[in-house]
């Protein structure tokens, strides 16, 4: 085949695509051809990607039907009614059926449910005679809002009033609702506000589609941990009793950069003595599950433990602390109940909302200047004209040198810990670029880097600018003259503090896109100042100006200083050695990134035997 510029140009057809050739092909040239069937396939990636559309490998659906199905009430009466309402090509459904045949149960009816008719046909072809399945939205059957269509659906396929037995899904993630919002919106979705995932909307339907005391099995994103999901943890934990919580992380899916969830629910309320079945498994045991090595299932035998759901209920914004078995609670306890927390003596804000690059284009006709967007053709916020980025209208305002009417820049890779390189120059003559209220910047502030795993923070004493991608926290008005900002330093870039927030959040290692928040920041627990012994206050004033010279230095912290440092935090928040053991093993347990090799610079026995004057 030649392409446009008459060069002989070598195709390879996917098997996959050649049967189509014989049906688009007929009365075109191959080359034609080919391209039609070219256009077709990227027009079905783009509708799959727009619906969040990710199927299901067959090992986690299998693994994920067995849990789900073990969850059932012994006693269910009559066949088992099985519900997928985002079905696909029916891997989970396929999952169930093979699992009810090996444990001699009845045969499921199973219903399928999907928004795209080729994948109900597939879905019918591979499970002929206990399949009903039907092409419908998931969420909003028949274009009504949930209920009404489902009550309507449910007549269609002849399902009992009381609702399924059971229901299992990987519903669309991300999924695009543009088109179907208003139905949303009427379908009085408690989960739908704030930030929300259309899986969070399927989970809400699944549980209003279940009968009492059936199970709801679902794969969804690892947001499921992350604090802005607090509605869809305080929904799970006060409606349901929750059975399994299961943290995969990412690769589970090929070619998906985002990490998975399993939750499996029962439709019922809990006693305080209910336990949860949590597991995370990471690091070298996601390899070999990956690799074929381990299943799912021995994997969960070795790593599994118990949690009190009540814990999940007490906790601040429900949070799904999964990784604190009872070895590690104690100390966890110690550390969140410290009478307060960083955000009652910090205020936090964020700085340019521009990339390190520093890439900007300028709006042909009102002139004002833009982050440079990741498409060419963009509207400008101010005039919303449809601007085309040209090379003209491009130019760069991050220099490694003073640009005139600039000044210096942090930006997030610049932040390590105890270290600051602010190297860079921003200019701050264009119009239209939201550089923030300059007197932000001023004065000394912490700046925590917002990307990574742990805590990379350093204080800026130069009123620097910085950029999207760095907080900046500066010490309240009310704080007292007593109040060291290096005392916060102290604390977010201690072992505990790391201990904390990887335990809370359960971030221990690098995925596609991690950041804290800074919510995440300013909850971790702080001790009450005017408790401080004198000892205490002593030590942390000729700390603090240690650190002081040291971070304006640029080197990097004296291990000694590191352990003196350590050991006062351990002090204030009444932690012992036995303490410091378990928050050691969960730095040894993290992925060997740089935040955390920082943190091995020294040793438990440096800090209790070393780090006294």
């Amino acid at each position: 085949m030649k392409s446009e510029q008459g060069l002989e140009v070598s195709i390879t057809i996917p098997k996959n695509l050649l049967n189509k050739l014989e049906i688009v092909g007929e009365g075109k040239t191959p080359s034609e051809a080919i391209l039609d069937v070219l256009r077709n396939k990227l027009s079905e990636q783009e509708l799959k990607k727009s619906n969040g559309v990710v199927y299901t490998p067959s090992e986690l659906a299998e693994y994920v039907a067995r849990k789900a199905i073990s969850y059932l009430d012994t006693d269910v009466n009559g066949t088992l009614s099985v519900l997928d309402p985002a079905c696909g090509d029916g891997e989970l459904l396929n999952a169930v059926s093979c699992v009810c045949s090996s444990i001699a149960q009845l045969p499921p009816i199973l219903f399928g449910v999907d928004i795209d008719p080729e994948s109900v046909n597939l879905a019918s072809k591979r499970l002929p005679g206990t399949f009903i399945g039907v092409s419908n939205n998931g969420l909003c059957p028949h274009s009504l809002p949930c209920n009404e269509g489902w009550d309507l659906l449910g007549k269609e396929l002849g399902v009992n009033s009381d609702g399924f037995d059971l229901i299992i899904a990987n519903p669309p993630w991300g999924a695009d609702i543009s088109s179907y919002q208003e139905l949303i919106e009427k379908s009085d979705f408690s989960l739908r506000h704030g930030q929300y995932d259309t899986s969070d909307l399927f989970v809400e339907m699944a549980y209003k589609q279940l009968k009492t005391g059936g199970v709801f099995a679902f794969i969804i994103p690892d947001s499921l941990f992350y604090q802005e999901r607090s509605r869809l943890r305080e929904f799970l934990v006060k409606k349901t009793e929750i059975r399994f919580i299961g943290r995969f992380g990412e690769g589970v899916f090929p070619s998906v950069n985002r990490a998975c969830a399993v939750v499996i629910c029962k439709k019922k309320s809990t006693s305080e003595k209910h336990m949860v079945e949590c597991v995370r498994i990471s690091g070298e045991n996601r390899k070999k599950l990956l690799n074929g090595l381990i299943s799912f299932t021995e994997a969960e035998a070795k790593l599994s433990h118990p949690v009190p759901q009540v814990r999940f209920l007490n906790n601040k914004d429900y949070i799904f602390n999964i990784d604190i078995d009872e070895s590690l609670n104690s100390v966890y306890s110690k550390v969140l109940n410290m009478p307060m927390t960083c955000g009652d003596y910090l205020q936090g804000s964020r700085g340019v909302e521009l990339s390190k690059k520093g890439n900007v284009t300028k709006c042909s006709n009102c002139g004002d200047w833009s982050p440079l967007p990741k498409k060419e053709k963009y509207i400008c916020k101010r005039c919303k004209f449809l601007n085309t980025v040209s090379e003209d209208s491009k130019c760069v305002i991050i220099h490694k040198h003073d640009h005139g009417v600039s000044r210096k820049i942090i930006v997030g890779e610049a932040i390590s810990r105890y270290d600051l390189n602010s190297d860079l120059w921003i200019e701050l003559d264009k119009k239209g670029i939201n550089y923030k209220k300059l007197e932000v910047y001023s004065g000394n502030k912490i700046v925590v880097r917002k990307t990574g795993v742990g805590i990379s923070a350093s204080i800026d004493y130069a009123s620097c600018l910085t950029n999207q991608v760095v907080y900046m926290f500066k010490l309240k008005e009310s704080a007292t003259d007593k109040t060291f900002i290096e005392l916060f330093i102290m604390i977010l870039n201690s072992r505990m503090a790391f201990f904390f927030v990887a335990m809370t959040n359960g971030e221990i290692e690098w995925k596609s896109h991690p950041y804290l928040t800074q919510n995440q920041i300013l909850s971790v627990p702080a001790p009450k100042l005017e408790n401080l012994s004198e000892d205490s206050l002593t030590r942390l004033e000729r700390y603090a100006y240690e650190l002081k010279k040291v971070i304006k230095s640029g080197k990097p912290i004296p291990e000694k200083l590191d352990a003196k440092v350590e050991r006062l935090v351990a002090d204030i928040y009444g932690l012992d050695y036995e303490d410091y053991k378990f928050i050691f093993m969960a730095i040894e347990k993290s992925q060997e990134l740089k935040s955390v090799k920082a943190l091995k610079m020294i040793d438990i026995d440096d800090v209790f035997n070393e780090g006294l004057d």
